[in-house]
């Protein structure tokens, strides 16, 4: 299972750094993309951090929200 999360880690990486104008940072681990598509749900995983849509190559990128001081 860790070799299949790893490749996909790798194509997550490639897509991104291919189109960087389609990254999306987000504070929530559950998006979804509708982008000229059907609406589709993602869950991103701990293990990477990042979600790609299937359709547009859309890559969400999990970014933890900063404590308010």
């Amino acid at each position: 299972k860790k070799r299949k999360i790893q490749a996909y880690a790798e194509r997550l990486d490639k897509a991104a750094l291919m189109d960087k104008d389609n990254i999306i940072e987000v504070n929530s681990r559950e998006v979804h993309c509708d982008d000229d598509h059907p609406l589709v749900y993602y869950v991103i995983p701990t293990e990477t951090n990042k979600a790609v849509c299937g359709y547009c190559n859309k890559t969400f990128v999990y970014v933890e929200t900063q404590p308010k001081a």
